[in-house]
């Protein structure tokens, strides 16, 4: 909960839940464009141990969007707005 307080700072709409394992990690990929690559292999390794939902936050939502139509064709993938605010499984 303490690493999300920072992405929404006024704390609304926050639902906690119990997570398990290692906190989460900031990721930077220099070039954006090998960006969905490395989310494709880093989300394989961690469904390759049993994880079943990975959270990728980005810096606006326009690179939300933009990631979301990379990945949406490789892996079940989620976008997330303040319209539909629902993670499911997958990355």
């Amino acid at each position: 909960m303490q690493f999300t307080k920072a992405f929404a700072p006024a704390g609304e709409d926050i639902e906690p839940f119990e997570r398990h394992g290692n906190k989460p990690r900031v990721i930077g990929a220099g070039e954006s464009s090998s960006l969905p690559k490395l989310i494709r292999k880093l989300a394989g390794k961690q469904f390759a141990v049993g994880n079943e939902t990975i959270g990728i936050i980005c810096k606006t939502m326009r690179e939300c969007e933009e990631y979301y139509q990379q990945l949406k064709h490789d892996c079940a993938v989620s976008l997330i707005t303040p319209k539909l605010p629902v993670l499911k499984k997958g990355c």
